[in-house]
C-alpha cells in the first residue's frame, strides 16, 4: 500500500455520508454499464460477475457498511433489471444462486474490511511511534537540562570536597523519580508512591509522619516534586529537624482551591532555624522547580514549606 499512496489515503479517510453515497452509486453504475455493454443492452443469466469488484472496492475504500449496501443494491438491481428471468425465492436452485451471491459478497466484504483495518492499525502505530519519539526527545532534553542545572547550582554552593556527595545525592533522587515514572505507562502517578520513594533514604524510627488522600499527579510534575522533597529532606538532615534526636517531619497533602493539591512540609523538634538559611542552595533549587508553586517559611520552631500542584482527582485519606 505504501507504493500506491492514493490507495492508502482512501482507506484511511473517513468518508462523509454524501461522499459515501456518491461512490456507492458509482460502484453500481460502472458495473451496470459494463454489463449492458457486454450483453449488447440485453439481460444475462450470469450478471453478478461484474459487480463483485464493486462490492470489494466499496468495502475497501468506504467501509463495510457501504460494502453491504452495495451488495444489497446489487442483488436488487441484478434480479430486477439484468437477469433474463428474475430469481424465484421459492425455487431451490434460485435460492442456491442467491446464497452463493450472498456468501461471495460476505467473503469479499470481510477480506476488504480486514485489509482496511490492517492499514489503519499500521497508520495508527506509525503515528504513535512518531509521538513517542518526540516525547522521548523532549524528556531527554528536559533531563539533560535538569542535570546541567543541578551540576551548576551544586558547584556554585558547594566546595570541592562536598561537590561529589551533594551532586551524587541529587542525581540519585532524580534517578529514583525517573524509575518510578518508568514503572508503568500511566499518564498520572499516585502522590503517595512518589512521596514514599522520595523520602525513603531519610526515613527511620518514625521521623516522618505522612498522611494524605489518594491523588493522581500529572507525570510532568513528578520529577520536580521528587527533587523538591529530596532538597527538603537533605536540608532537614543537615540543619533541621532530622539532624536532632526526636526531630520529625510532618508531611501531608490535601485538595486545594482551583483543582490543585497542596503539599505541606513542617519540621518540629529540631534546632532553632537561622535566617542565614534563606540564601542556601536548597532554597534556590526549590524555587526553581518547574510546574510547582513553592512557598518556604522559616519560623524558629522549624522549616515550613507549601507546594501547590495541579490536582487530578482524590478519594479518602490514608495515613501512612
Amino acid at each position: 500500500m505504501d507504493r500506491v499512496p492514493v490507495f492508502k489515503q482512501l482507506m484511511l479517510a473517513k468518508p462523509s455520508l454524501a461522499r459515501g453515497l456518491l461512490w456507492t452509486a458509482v460502484a453500481l453504475a460502472v458495473p451496470t454499464a459494463l454489463r449492458w455493454v457486454v450483453n449488447s443492452g440485453g439481460p444475462s443469466e450470469t450478471p453478478y460477475v461484474t459487480f463483485y469488484p464493486a462490492v470489494l472496492l466499496a468495502s475497501l475504500f468506504l467501509g463495510w457498511r457501504y460494502g453491504v449496501a452495495t451488495a444489497v443494491l446489487t442483488g436488487i438491481l441484478v434480479n430486477r433489471v439484468l437477469r433474463t428471468v428474475p430469481l424465484n425465492y421459492h425455487n431451490p436452485p434460485d435460492l442456491v444462486v442467491i446464497g452463493l451471491f450472498a456468501l461471495t459478497c460476505a467473503i469479499l466484504i470481510y477480506i476488504a474490511t480486514m485489509v482496511r483495518r490492517l492499514v489503519q492499525d499500521q497508520a495508527e502505530a506509525a503515528a504513535r511511534e512518531t509521538l513517542l519519539n518526540l516525547e522521548l526527545l523532549h524528556r531527554v532534553k528536559n533531563m539533560l537540562a535538569t542535570v546541567s542545572s543541578l551540576a551548576t547550582m551544586t558547584a556554585r554552593h558547594s566546595n570541592a570536597d562536598d561537590f561529589i556527595d551533594a551532586f551524587s545525592g541529587r542525581i540519585a533522587a532524580l534517578s529514583r523519580a525517573s524509575d518510578l515514572l518508568a514503572a508503568g505507562r500511566e499518564v498520572q502517578l499516585d502522590i503517595a508512591r512518589l512521596v514514599e520513594t522520595a523520602i525513603v533514604p531519610f526515613r527511620a524510627d518514625g521521623n516522618f509522619e505522612v498522611v494524605g488522600p489518594d491523588v493522581e499527579l500529572p507525570r510532568e510534575v513528578c520529577v520536580p516534586l521528587a527533587l523538591a522533597l529530596y532538597e527538603l529532606s537533605t536540608n532537614a538532615v543537615k540543619y533541621g529537624a532530622l539532624s536532632a534526636p526526636g526531630g520529625r517531619v510532618l508531611l501531608d497533602w490535601a485538595p486545594g482551591a482551583g483543582n490543585r493539591t497542596l503539599v505541606r512540609w513542617r519540621e518540629e523538634g529540631g534546632p532553632p532555624v537561622s535566617e542565614v538559611r534563606h540564601e542556601g542552595m536548597g532554597s534556590r533549587l526549590l524555587r526553581s522547580q518547574p510546574g510547582l508553586d513553592i512557598r518556604l517559611r522559616f519560623p524558629p520552631d522549624g522549616v515550613a514549606c507549601e507546594i501547590e500542584i495541579h490536582r487530578h482527582g482524590t478519594t479518602h485519606a490514608n495515613p501512612r
